[in-house]
Order: C-alpha cells, then sequence, then structure tokens
C-alpha cells in the first residue's frame, strides 16, 4: 500500500468501467481529494451505438470482472470500485451483493458497486422516500425503482428520457439535462433526489439541483467515490464538491 507521508499517493482506487463509458474517469479527477489516485481498467464489448436495456446489461454483467479486478490488484490498490450502476441492480441487492463478493475475492481488497454505493448514501442520509432520474430506457429504470425499493427506500418521483437513448446518447447528455432530469422526478414527498448512471454528468449538478431543490443529491459516481474513500479509511468531506453525501459519510471514517 503507498505511504501515508507520500503526498502523490494517500490511497488508490481501482475503478473497472464500461468499455463504452467516457465520464466515469472525469468524474473521478473532479471529485477525489488531494493525493488520492484512481487507476482504471475497462470490461464489455456491447454495441455503444445499441440500446442498453435489460438484455445488453445482463450480457454485460457477464464480463470477466475476475481478470479486470486482478490486474488492478496489480497497481496495488486499496479499494476496488465496479463503475457501472445498472450492471447489477438490475439483478436486484442480492445480485448486487453476489458481484462485489466476486469482485473482492478476485483483488484480494474490498469492493464496492456503483448501486451498492447509491443505497449506502441514502442510508447515512437517514430518508426513506427518494425521486429517482436516469437516461435508462422505461424497463431498465424500473428495474432501478425495484432495486431502490428491495433496499427499503420508496420510491415517490421518476423521470427517464422519454425516447430510448443509445449508450453514446447517454454520455452525451449535458449538466443541464441531468439537472432537468432530476427536477422532472423531484416530488414534494421525496427527501432526496437519486441521479443513477454512472455515464451521466450529474455529478457537475449537484450542487445546483440540492440548491434550488432544498434536498440531499446521490449520483451514482458521487456514491461510488464516497464509498471507496470510506474503505481507504479517508474522509469524504476532503471532496472538493459533491453535496451533502460527503459530510454525512465522514462519521463512518
Amino acid at each position: 500500500m503507498p505511504s501515508a507521508a507520500d503526498p502523490r499517493s494517500r490511497g488508490r482506487i481501482g475503478a473497472i468501467v464500461p468499455a463504452s463509458n467516457v465520464n466515469l474517469e472525469p468524474d473521478f479527477q473532479l471529485l477525489l481529494p488531494a493525493g488520492v489516485t484512481a487507476h482504471f481498467t475497462r470490461v464489455g464489448t456491447y454495441d455503444p451505438d445499441a440500446v442498453p436495456d435489460v438484455a445488453e446489461m445482463e450480457a454485460f454483467s457477464a464480463a470477466d470482472v475476475d481478470a479486470a479486478a486482478r490486474s488492478l490488484a496489480a497497481a496495488d490498490v486499496g479499494v476496488v470500485a465496479y463503475g457501472c450502476t445498472s450492471g447489477t441492480f438490475f439483478g436486484g441487492a442480492s445480485y448486487d451483493r453476489e458481484l462485489r463478493d466476486r469482485v473482492a475475492a478476485a483483488a484480494g481488497v474490498p469492493a464496492v458497486t456503483a448501486a451498492g454505493s447509491l443505497a449506502t448514501a441514502l442510508r447515512r442520509l437517514g430518508v426513506e422516500r427518494v425521486a429517482l432520474a436516469s437516461p435508462y430506457v422505461p424497463e431498465l429504470h424500473a428495474r432501478a425503482e425495484a432495486f431502490l425499493e428491495e433496499c427499503g427506500f420508496e420510491v415517490v418521483g421518476s423521470s427517464c428520457p422519454p425516447e430510448p437513448l443509445t449508450s453514446v446518447g447517454q454520455r452525451a447528455l449535458r449538466p443541464a439535462d441531468a439537472y432537468a432530469l432530476a427536477a422532472e422526478a423531484d416530488s414534494p414527498r421525496a427527501e432526496a433526489i437519486v441521479l443513477s448512471c454512472t455515464d451521466l454528468r450529474s455529478v457537475e449538478t449537484i450542487d445546483a439541483v440540492e440548491r434550488d431543490r432544498g434536498k440531499p443529491v446521490v449520483t451514482s459516481n458521487q456514491g461510488l467515490v464516497v464509498a471507496a474513500l470510506a474503505h481507504l479509511g479517508i474522509d469524504p468531506g476532503e471532496m472538493p464538491f459533491g453535496g451533502r453525501v460527503r459530510h454525512a459519510a465522514a462519521a463512518s471514517v
């Protein structure tokens, strides 16, 4: 493991990224505290011009994450982050835990998943009712709702694009689009807003949504970084920005 005295690397996070994803890596760069580094490996070969539906996610989750996890272990990372939210939630909470444990066993270090990190962040916030926004097709969005419900949260507001988006279409959405999805999903009953998808540029709009909607925001990449930092024993409150979640997680470190 890196030395605590080394200013370049207080801790290393390994991340498994879908091959077509272009936004998780820049988000990590925005969110990580000074001295914490991220190291990435890509998995999956699905067509980025295809619509990522449930069948695509089932095929993607069958990718060899074991080899990816072992390659990250060679970089002496302290935790591995599985950077695809829909790659586990489509199978429910038990599948999410199984894949997390599989990655951890292959890497020899703790692992966190994007879907599981969303649920963990919401629990730390102490909320029960959430609004869910995503760029998914309706069937996959419904699986995201079911995952949150299984984890003990009531989904009281929901929003996804009216037309199916390919992976390229999802990653092309701008922060303003993420903001609009969040605003559409929000409900007076919602205690927090969830923006799901590691390839959606939602991190850049967290502060604006929290300010304008008056409630905490949890995004896939923000939640993933917070969970990874907690495993490294680094205070998520050191994140340069990222909303209320990073402060709620500080007590767990």
